[in-house]
């Protein structure tokens, strides 16, 4: 006996049929219900049509990157909401009754509108073959871009009088080779006060966003000059940077409020010292240079954030639109920076045109001037650790059973390695010494290493490099024992240091100490600031994949497990090819596992490297294109890049 059935009853039968046989009872009901209806039975026959549509379908290619994003989406959700990877299977009840037939229609709703278009998933700009003239359908699977939530600086020359700087959000980036499918990014531009010259990089101060230091040749082309510049603000009424917004000055000494996607800088790692060596002279710039807004700050103060915050006055005595701290320089290492909170700004140089050999200067707001904390002209900057300087200065050693010759000025003197201290400036004598003033009083011809009786060449002068810390306060300088690097940088979570370990070879025509013998690694910070000596200390220490290095510079991301190294070209010191490394953090060895490896990519001098993003600007006339600035950004194992426009007329400068 034929059973009566409804229509939800039978709708749901005609769906199972597709795939399965039914029961002898249910068939011989289903078609007794649609002989009578003709509603279920347009139903049963539309199921029966898309069935052999999607049948008569080509195989459909998801896109490539689908398990990459959906496996880190799945991480993500899985690191906020660890339960949910244990939850109990959901009970689907009267769903599962559906069957294939309720799949088949949610995978024409998925996909239908695509194939109707003629396209395919993941490509939502294909075209059918019978559009509009000109336009072809576009051929294999689609990418899918990786949503990234960062930021990126950048400076924009165009002559002296043409500086901006602009600031923008990176939203997405795309695989290698699909940067076409990404929109070129769009920033807010503001304008930066001119300059006598055009620099060549900026620093942005990490806790000021208003002040920045710019770095220049002279006028006259015969040195370096740095100058303080006022940025002005962000508008706070636009909520991400756009090509369409318009800059926004902020008022005089108002400091520019950071943004919430920015992080804070973070905060000092502790470090371990050894016992700290005083030199015979503890120079004292607060006294040396007084601050004409107001008291300098205290030797006593601590070198913290919390204890001494920056000024909030603008930094320019004179009203100027910039102000010159250092003119007439050779900048040496390659490397000038803010302290992590600000209230430092550091760098190594000498006087330009001279052999004198390098000298370590600190500046701080509301200075007139940037002065000399050693006067041993062999001590290089490198960079900072927990609020105090780190650097490095080469230490004569000793060739065949005798001492190397040593050029007037050189640490012969000083085996200890540890820097001389410059002399304490007397206020009464110089309120306001000009930076002319000071590097005149240093630049002595002796420091050329002498002669040797017969006339001949001297023979040359090698040393081994020696790091140290000093107190920006005091000048109190410390030995690290177990660290012989030259121009060591370590990572911002304090776990790792990179330097260069060998010999140094005297460079007599330029009066500075290069890189002779020797090659770039990473070591444990902590194993070589316990380590008793250089060689314990080595022991720690893994080689990079890197040769022939002369000229380099190095950039740790905020976590430690990446590391940047853009070395020079040996005729072109401007140009450069940049590497990114991933540091495995069990062992310190550079490995060439995922996320975001670049090798060896054509660079200008100058990059920046923060948490999951690398940034850096491109040589102009590659792709017979104008200079342009690269971002290569990650989030997990996943990476992808994006671009600005091609810069035609002008210079692109990374703000680290």
């Amino acid at each position: 006996m034929i059973q009566l059935m409804d229509h939800e009853r039978a709708c749901r039968l005609a769906a199972v049929r597709l795939d399965q046989p039914l029961p002898a009872d249910d068939a011989a009901a289903l078609e007794a219900h649609l002989a009578d209806c003709a509603m279920c039975s347009a139903t049963a026959a539309g199921y029966e049509a898309d069935r052999l549509a999607l049948r008569a379908l080509p195989p459909i290619e998801p896109p490539r990157d689908l398990w990459a994003r959906t496996s880190a989406a799945l991480e993500r959700e899985h690191a906020r909401n660890p339960a949910s990877g244990r939850r109990a299977p959901r009970r689907w009840g009267t769903l599962t009754m559906l069957g294939s037939g309720f799949a088949l229609v949610l995978v024409i709703a998925l996909v239908g509108p695509t194939l109707l278009n003629g396209g395919h998933p993941g490509t939502p700009n294909a075209v059918p073959s019978s559009g509009v003239a000109g336009l072809t359908p576009t051929s294999g699977p689609g990418i899918t871009p990786l949503i990234v939530d960062s930021q990126v600086t950048w400076v924009v020359t165009k002559g002296s009088t043409g500086l901006s700087i602009v600031t923008a959000n990176v939203n997405k980036v795309c695989p290698a080779g699909d940067e076409p499918d990404c929109a070129p990014l769009a920033g807010i531009s503001r304008g930066l006060a001119s300059l006598p010259t055009v620099p060549s990089s900026v620093v942005l101060s990490p806790a000021n966003g208003h002040q920045a230091i710019a770095i220049g040749p002279t006028l006259n082309q015969a040195g370096t000059s740095l100058y303080v510049l006022n940025v002005p603000a962000l508008p706070t009424s636009s909520p991400a940077p756009s090509a369409s917004a318009s800059p926004a000055a902020s008022p005089a000494g108002s400091p520019s409020p950071r943004s919430s996607r920015i992080p804070p800088p973070p905060s000092p790692s502790p470090s371990v010292k050894p016992t700290p060596v005083t030199p015979s002279v503890v120079p004292s710039p607060s006294s040396a240079a007084p601050n004409p807004s107001g008291p300098a700050p205290s030797a006593s103060a601590s070198a913290s954030a919390s204890a001494s915050p920056v000024p909030s006055v603008s930094p320019v005595p004179s009203g100027a639109a910039a102000l010159a701290i250092v003119s007439n320089v050779t900048l040496v290492g390659d490397e000038a920076a803010y302290s992590p909170d600000g209230l430092w700004f550091a760098f190594s140089a000498q006087p330009a045109g001279t052999a004198t050999g390098p000298d370590i200067y600190i500046w701080q707001s509301g200075w007139p001037a940037a002065l000399p904390i050693t006067s041993d002209h062999a001590s290089v900057f490198s960079g900072w650790v927990a609020g105090q300087i780190l650097a490095s200065r080469a230490v004569p050693i000793v060739i065949d059973g005798g001492a190397s010759p040593v050029p007037s000025g050189s640490p012969a003197a000083n085996p200890s390695g540890s820097p001389v201290a410059s002399p304490t400036p007397s206020p009464a004598a110089t309120p306001s010494p000009s930076p002319a003033a000071i590097l005149q009083s240093l630049a002595s011809p002796s420091a050329q290493p002498a002669a040797s009786p017969s006339g001949s060449p001297a023979p040359p002068v090698l040393a081994q490099p020696v790091a140290f810390l000093i107190d920006p306060l005091t000048g109190v300088a410390t030995r690290i024992n177990g660290l012989d690097g030259w121009r060591p940088v370590v990572d911002p979570s304090g776990r790792w240091v990179a330097y260069w370990a060998g010999t140094l070879i005297f460079d007599p025509v330029n009066g500075v100490w290069q890189p002779f013998q020797g090659g770039l690694q990473v070591a444990s910070w902590s194993a070589v600031l316990a380590a008793p000596d250089g060689a314990t200390g080595a022991a720690a220490a893994h080689a990079l994949p890197l040769s022939g290095v002369t000229d380099w510079d190095v950039r740790w991301d905020q976590t430690g497990e990446h590391l940047g190294i853009w070395v020079a070209d040996t005729d072109n010191p401007g140009l450069g090819r940049l590497s990114l490394l991933t540091i495995d953090q069990g062992s310190g060895v550079a490995s060439s596992a995922a996320p975001a490896l670049l090798q060896a990519t054509p660079s200008l001098r100058g990059f920046a490297l923060k948490d999951g993003q690398l940034v850096w600007a491109t040589p102009a006339g590659q792709d017979s294109l104008g200079s342009r600035l690269s971002v290569l950004a990650w989030t997990g194992v996943n990476a992808g890049k994006t671009t600005i426009q091609p810069i035609d007329n002008g210079t692109l400068i990374v703000v680290p």
